[in-house]
């Protein structure tokens, strides 16, 4: 490496850019965008249309931006960020890079930039579907640019800070340890601010909103407007001062944390110890998985999986219970409810999004090391590797599930007896109450194992466990939410007998999904270890085929016979 070279960040900006395999994937991914983003653009505005007395339009469009929209926002960055190394670690290319004439300076600033561009180009299909309610509502175009601003500043906040993340450690590590660290200072900008404590903590917090990327979203209209336009440019430039900060800090880290794990990858360190266990430890317990299923014994190996999912949901219900405390006993207010129905949403979320990425992720690193193709090689067949992997879930995440699952009926079973904690609930709304609750506890299992079977049909040919997972989430929450408005909006939500109409059409959307995935990876298995799969064209894709041009058959040349 030349110490005096100037600095060339255009051969690690335009690598991927180059690679036909990964345009095809950033094509196919801004076409879910857009489709994502016109489907709901359409249903708001039919609601808006269809509701009267309510404007569903501005809930639409300036609800998410207030504070939800660019916290997603920055999860989706750190999440970006946190793979756009592990490819280089995996294929062992970062070692590799770092002996030419690159420094660690131009790959981190090559990374990043490359990425901010991509997920621009992203954000750029769903302009059109979140443009035309912002202008619908009366926003102008300085406020239309300045909310532009900031959300590029989101952006690129989330991609530095979790590059410097991953360049210590793998995507999922550095993602969740972002995250965290981030958490305490962009809660204060989100629509839960409100219930923080006022005092000091608050005013401590306040000192670093200069520093937070989402504070600068909450000043847009404000600071457009001409009022107190410091307190938008402050947020503004300063986390974007913050975030050059980090990324000089991942270059400069860089050359020596590769040298570093180079290093530890000849021993076993003590975190991964502590996550595979040792090799001589404990014998009885790897002999006896191994005899029982040995693709049980991979898929079991992680100890952190269950031990982050315990963390969650430890450190959010202690969360969301200090806040029901708090409104209650100092506060005065008796929203009880609300923060039950928030903690219970939480275990949800975290039980859907997480239990699913375990089912997936040995079989994505298995086939993307090439070791699914050995596998198979042995008398091991795709129906011991399938119990395998479901023998680890129940392993793992099993007692996890059924704690959710008591405290659920206990908090059920609490509001129906005390009207909503303490009156909240009307006498003739704890039917409803009770027949949600019951519902939701009801059907959770089999959404987990829906949602999972298609994370592992999508697992056959995605790049990474987040691609797969969170496809999954969105494919079939998406699906079962658009069934259960259209039947909404067919019958009458008030009716006991249509509820249980829509339940039942819930539940016969997640068995199609099970086994209509289940039916397609027990197929595709094999050959997916032989050559990567490309997803099967789904109907709008094939539309779009009939109106592509084919290209023209080349003419045939005529030999002269004149010597």
């Amino acid at each position: 490496m030349l110490p005096d070279a100037p600095m060339n960040i255009f051969p690690i900006f335009a690598r991927e850019l180059r690679c036909e395999s990964s345009l095809r994937v950033f094509r196919r991914q801004r076409l879910g965008v857009a489709k994502v983003a016109a489907l709901a653009f359409v249903i708001f505005m039919l609601l808006d249309r269809w509701i009267g007395g309510i404007n569903l339009t501005f809930f639409a469009a300036m609800g998410p931006f207030s504070g939800i929209f660019p916290f997603t926002l920055l999860i989706v960055a750190l999440n970006h960020a946190g793979n756009l190394l592990s490819i280089e670690r995996r294929e062992g290319t970062l070692p590799l890079l770092l002996l030419t004439h690159l420094n660690g300076y131009d790959i981190a600033l090559g990374k990043v930039f490359q990425a901010l561009f991509l997920d621009l180009i992203l954000f750029l299909a769903i302009v059109p579907a979140v443009t035309l309610p912002l202008l619908g509502i009366g926003l102008g175009l300085t406020e239309i640019l300045f909310l532009t601003f900031a959300i590029a500043n989101v952006l690129f906040f989330g991609l530095a800070i979790g590059l410097f993340g991953a360049v210590f450690g793998d995507s999922r590590v550095a993602a969740s340890w972002c995250l965290l660290f981030l958490l305490p200072f962009v809660v204060s900008s989100s629509p839960f601010g409100f219930l923080l404590p006022t005092g000091g903590v608050w005013y401590w917090l306040a000192r670093f909103h200069w520093l937070n990327p989402c504070d600068a979203v909450t000043h847009v209209q404000t600071a457009a407007a001409g009022f107190r336009p410091g307190a938008f440019w402050s947020s503004l430039l300063g986390s974007h001062a913050v975030a050059w900060c980090f990324i000089a800090l991942a270059g400069f880290f860089l050359p020596r944390a590769s040298r570093w794990q180079a290093g530890a990858n000849a021993g076993a360190p003590a975190r991964k110890k502590w996550r595979l266990g040792k090799p001589t430890f404990p014998p009885a317990l790897r002999t006896r998985l191994l005899d029982h299923n040995p693709y049980l014994w991979l898929t079991s190996r992680d100890r952190w999986a269950a031990v982050q999912l315990w963390l969650w949901l430890l450190f959010l219900t202690a969360g969301w219970g200090w806040l029901a405390w708090f409104t209650w006993a100092v506060k005065g207010l008796n929203i009880t409810v609300v923060l039950v129905l928030a903690t219970a949403s939480c275990w949800f979320l975290i039980l859907t999004a997480m239990i699913p990425a375990h089912a997936g992720r040995q079989l994505i690193a298995d086939r993307l090391s090439g070791a699914f193709e050995l596998i198979l090689c042995t008398p091991l067949g795709v129906n011991e590797i399938v119990r395998g992997i479901w023998l680890s879930l129940a392993r793992r995440f099993l007692a996890p599930l059924i704690v959710v699952l008591l405290f659920s009926v206990t908090l059920m079973t609490v509001g129906y007896s005390t009207y909503g904690f303490g009156g909240m609930i009307d006498p003739q709304d704890r039917a409803q109450w009770l027949f949600s609750w019951s519902a939701g506890i009801i059907t959770l299992p089999l959404l987990l194992v829906s949602v999972s079977w298609v994370t592992l049909r999508r697992a056959m040919f995605a790049r990474n466990i987040g691609e797969a997972s969170g496809i999954a989430f969105v494919q079939v929450f998406g699906t079962i939410g658009l069934v259960q408005w259209i039947l909404f909006e067919i019958g009458s939500p008030s009716s006991s007998l249509w509820n249980g109409l829509v339940f039942v059409a819930s539940v016969t959307t997640l068995l199609a999904f099970t086994f209509s995935a289940r039916r397609n990876f027990l197929m595709n298995l094999r050959p997916s270890a032989a050559h990567s799969l490309e997803p099967p064209p789904n109907l709008f894709s094939r539309l779009l085929l009939l109106f592509q041009p084919r290209p023209n058959p080349p003419r045939p040349q005529i030999q002269s016979s004149l010597p």
